[in-house]
């Protein structure tokens, strides 16, 4: 509300007269006169140049563990970028002389599994498909204009159809977006089928999807949906992730050749490329790019099979010539007393258990609890600091870097909820958009309700 002046107040004519008057809420001026005073009475906030050389992000990890006490290092897991390489490299030499490293520094490189699936996927979909660009194309036909878009609607609620995460357009550099948007496009094929109908301006007809166009769609989701939920475990930052890698990979090789074989020479095709990239990172030849630390966690799984847990075992005994007796006696008779049967769907709480059965082992559950300790993934901490556009940005530039690192940082740990009660949150977000939309609207009526009523008090 705001008081709205009828008359220009003249010097000596007394007070002028005012109505009260109804406005509606918006964000955008909201932000531009926020810019304004953050530019006139507060200082810019300056950025500091830097680069991305593997040198330079050793030394900021380096500093930054030197801040938070940390004067030994066990591993440290980042994506396969060149410099990270580097980074590791430089990171090795500084620990190396303090003894801050275990075995030397032999296995401290993890690397992203998250990120190597989806390089393996990205690959696979290079050259997409003239299916999933002609599906792509018809969302964003709808959602390229809000009239579209209620026809859209409309059609759909004749149908009996939910439009929630329907029309959801994909970014080119990530598969999973795809995924997201052919699975949720299939489900409204009769509503793009009806607007093909009804809509004479609809898509070109070379670009309209067709039967073929959804049935190869239907393929694709089902063959992504598979990598989806891997990439979902990986990066899983609640519990344990370490221990799930061998059995992941094995099941990531098990589902390519399978798919090779189909006689759908499309899928064909993709898996050929898959297998190629698998090979480069995961494959036999390649073996020094895994971290060897991986496959300990497969040994310290209590509810994996025997023959699993002696066979990495054996191997891992061949490659490591050292070790103590007593160790080696403990981890025999942890191999033959130590079994859980445990169902596929059943979990295990493996930080617990190795806690209480410390007792029994005493080595070795120290070494348990290094090893369940390690990510295997970056995924959780980059989709952390992603939000730092809605934390800094343009219209909001007069915080420290101490401030935004409090407020990222800070954020995360108080909203610790695992990814399924995140995502649960956010669908339901739009809902909540749509009641606050909702009350704004009738709030305003009833505000213009108000002024019509007093203004008419005023002509009586």
């Amino acid at each position: 509300m705001y008081v709205n002046p009828l008359k220009d107040n003249v010097e000596g004519e007394g007070d002028s007269e005012s109505s009260l008057m109804a406005a509606s809420f918006s964000q955008e001026n909201c932000r531009k006169m926020l810019a304004r005073m953050v530019i006139l009475d507060e200082l810019p906030f300056k950025f500091v140049e830097t680069n991305h050389k593997g040198d330079t992000i050793g030394r900021a990890i380096e500093k930054c563990l030197e801040g938070w006490g940390i004067d030994r290092l066990f591993t440290v897991t980042v994506d396969n970028a060149s410099s990270n390489d580097v980074a590791i490299a430089y990171l090795v030499k500084k620990f190396k002389g303090r003894n801050g490293l275990v075995l030397d520094g032999e296995s401290i490189h993890i690397r992203c599994c998250a990120h190597i699936l989806n390089l393996i996927v990205s690959d696979a979909l290079k050259d997409l498909h003239v299916s999933i660009i002609r599906i792509r194309n018809a969302v964003k036909y709808v959602r390229s204009s809000p009239a579209r878009l209620q026809i859209f609607k409309d059609f759909a609620k004749e149908d009996k159809m939910s439009t929630k995460n329907c029309l959801t357009m994909d970014v080119p550099t990530r598969w999973n977006s795809t995924f997201t948007m052919l699975d949720g496009a299939i489900k409204c094929q009769k509503t793009f089928e009806r607007l093909e109908e009804h809509d004479p301006s609809y898509l070109p007809k070379d670009d309209i999807p067709t039967t073929e166009d959804w049935d190869n769609a239907k393929v694709f989701v089902k063959f992504l949906k598979t990598f989806s939920e891997l990439t979902m475990k990986f990066s899983a930052f609640m519990s344990v992730t370490s221990n799930i890698f061998f059995h992941e990979l094995c099941l990531i090789q098990e589902i390519i050749r399978e798919y090779s074989s189909y006689e759908n020479a499309l899928l064909s095709q993709m898996t050929l490329s898959m297998q190629t990239k698998f090979n480069k990172y995961w494959g036999i030849t390649t073996s020094e790019k895994t971290n060897l630390l991986l496959y300990v966690s497969v040994v310290l799984d209590p509810s994996g099979s025997y023959k699993a847990r002696t066979t990495v075992h054996d191997r891992f005994k061949q490659s490591n010539k050292t070790c103590l007796d007593d160790a080696k006696i403990e981890v025999t008779r942890y191999l033959d007393e130590a079994r859980i049967d445990c169902m596929s769907d059943e979990y295990l709480d493996l930080l617990t258990w190795w806690k209480v059965n410390s007792s029994q082992f005493k080595i070795i559950s120290q070494v348990a609890r290094d090893i369940y300790s390690i990510p295997i993934s970056t995924m959780p901490f980059e989709s952390a600091f992603s939000t730092r556009g809605r934390v800094l940005d343009s219209f909001r530039s007069f915080l420290t870097p101490q401030t935004v690192e409090a407020l990222i940082c800070a954020q995360n740990w108080i909203q610790s909820k695992p990814l399924d009660d995140m995502t649960e949150e956010i669908d339901g977000a739009e809902e909540i958009d749509e009641e606050f939309i909702n009350i704004g609207k009738e709030m305003e009526a009833a505000f213009k309700n108000l002024n019509n009523d007093s203004m008419s008090l005023e002509a009586q």
